[in-house]
């Protein structure tokens, strides 16, 4: 059996000036949108695949 990882990036905007705020707020919309497509779950383990946050970095443009 093997473990597979893929990295990659999860890139959107947002129009909030606060940091903090807008982090949140992409942060939410990511879980959102795996847990419509089963990806996450409040559970620790689910299913096949399984979402792992790493971190949350945000760029000023």
């Amino acid at each position: 059996m093997w473990e597979i990882t893929i990295k990659g990036k999860f890139v959107t905007g947002i129009t909030t000036d606060q940091e903090e705020v807008a982090k949140s707020q992409c942060l939410n919309l990511l879980r959102e949108k795996l847990k419509k497509g089963e990806v996450i779950s409040e559970e620790p383990y689910h299913g096949l695949f399984q979402f792992v946050l790493e971190s949350v970095e945000a760029e000023k443009l």
